[in-house]
């Protein structure tokens, strides 16, 4: 029986971590209102760690889990047991689409509903726009 469980936990991380298998690797970009705010996502696996460094002050970094519903339309992208500084946060529902090495992320942010559709102008700051590190 406990044999069958680890099989099983194993096969749906394996699965997980598939799911997220397109976006992986380091992202960067810039975020918030006037788009001046440097931001590094790194997936591995389901693990992300986003990087948020403000002009002028010191770097935030955090740190959660992500899971990819490529089957909804926009495809769903869910943030899940983010913490920063070891203080979590609430989870993050957002929608995303990926284009080549360009990762565009929608979200009404944290404890908030996912969107529906983005926002129809790139420079909304619940709008991200991140470019695959090479």
């Amino acid at each position: 029986m406990t044999r069958r469980l680890v099989a099983a936990l194993a096969l749906l991380t394996a699965h997980a971590a598939l799911a997220a298998e397109p976006i992986q690797g380091t992202w960067k970009g810039m975020v918030g209102p006037g788009k001046t705010t440097p931001i590094t996502l790194t997936v591995e696996g389901t693990a992300v760690t986003v990087t948020v460094t403000p002009i002028g002050a010191e770097a935030r970094t955090f740190k959660g889990t992500i899971k990819l519903d490529e089957s909804k339309s926009p495809k769903e992208m869910d943030w899940t047991g983010v913490a920063a500084d070891g203080k979590p946060l609430p989870n993050t529902l957002a929608i995303y689409e990926l284009a080549g090495d360009t990762l565009k992320i929608g979200s009404n942010g944290p404890d908030k509903k996912r969107p529906k559709t983005f926002a129809e102008d790139d420079a909304d700051p619940s709008t991200v726009l991140l470019k695959r590190e090479k």
